[in-house]
């Protein structure tokens, strides 16, 4: 059956070292994870993943409490939105062929798909990519690429499920401790990777990830970039030094989050005014993340119940 899918090419074996400092990485990124509601599971979408210095092998849930909903063969538009869609439905931007297009990830109510596996060491069932690919009509070898001659494929289609992050992000780890010895493949886009990569590059600073033979670069927060992030909340990021344009407002009253002890303030969106407490700090969570700053909700955000967190304007000292 088709569907969104990463491939990649990696050795038959890896370094314990390395596959240590793999899982070490990765099991960093746990709380993240929960925290977007991004709940993983064993390879078959129940029980506990697997992390561990032998083996990787997770899914996304199969009971992850989703609302139950028509979405079947979805595909990534072309723009995607940070980080996992609040309500399924609303993530439906258009059709392909096959399903649906999807501007964020989403599940059908059943967050589970192919499984990812990621062993240290590939079982024997497994054989290497030999140099010939296939032979044309006229009887004339075509040869693969020289680079994953000799190597091991395996690929995992996630279906733009929420628990792609997570195998992105794996990947990515991955590729930094391995270099050119892992390569990575999908069918998506740097477009569909680059919130992965950006959590990678704040939580590691890794920037020396390349899919598809290409470099993906993180989100730059230097130059007043808006950034489309978890569950399509805008970020925007104060390039320099400035004071906050008006007084807090009398809605929020002191109702503002902390970030590295400077000042931030809460603007309101008249189409989000119903967001859940959680998905609020599901937002918190991931900014510190995306711009690697030190965030942490003030005790009066903790106990707002009806105002989102839309924007977050920093201030830093000259």
């Amino acid at each position: 059956m088709m569907g969104y899918t990463h491939y990649w090419y990696r050795p038959k074996e890896i370094p314990k070292y390395k596959f240590h400092a793999i899982v070490v990485d990765f099991r960093k990124l746990l709380p993240l994870f929960r925290r977007l509601g991004i709940n993983l599971a064993g390879g078959l979408g129940t029980g506990r993943p697997k992390i561990n210095d032998k083996e990787v092998i997770f899914n996304g849930s199969k009971y992850c409490g989703h609302p139950k909903n028509e979405i079947s063969v979805p595909w990534p538009a072309p723009q995607v939105k940070f980080g996992v869609a609040p309500k399924p439905l609303n993530a439906v931007v258009g059709t392909w062929f096959a399903g649906l297009v999807l501007d964020q990830r989403t599940c059908n109510g059943d967050c589970s798909y192919e499984t990812f596996y990621f062993p240290r060491v590939m079982p024997d069932r497994y054989k290497p990519v030999e140099s010939i690919l296939y032979y044309d009509i006229n009887g004339r070898p075509v040869y693969n690429d020289g680079r994953v001659v000799g190597k091991y494929f395996s690929f995992c289609k996630t279906a733009f499920r929420p628990y792609d992050l997570a195998v992105n992000c794996f990947l990515i780890i991955a590729r930094h401790h391995l270099g050119e010895d892992l390569i990575v493949r999908s069918d998506g886009t740097a477009t569909h990777w680059v919130d992965a990569v950006t959590i990678c590059f704040n939580a590691f600073k890794y920037n020396d990830f390349v899919l598809n033979d290409k470099k993906v670069e993180p989100f730059s927060v230097a130059n007043n970039h808006t950034l489309t992030f978890l569950q399509g909340g805008i970020l925007r990021i104060a390039e320099r030094n400035r004071q906050i344009k008006k007084a807090l407002s009398e809605e929020f009253g002191r109702n503002y989050v902390r970030v590295n002890g400077n000042g931030g303030y809460l603007q309101s969106s008249a189409n989000n005014n119903h967001d859940s407490y959680t998905t609020r700090m599901q937002r918190l969570a991931i900014l510190q993340y995306v711009t690697n700053l030190e965030i942490r909700p003030s005790e009066e955000l903790r106990s707002l119940r009806k105002l989102p967190i839309q924007e977050l304007d920093t201030l830093h000292d000259e």
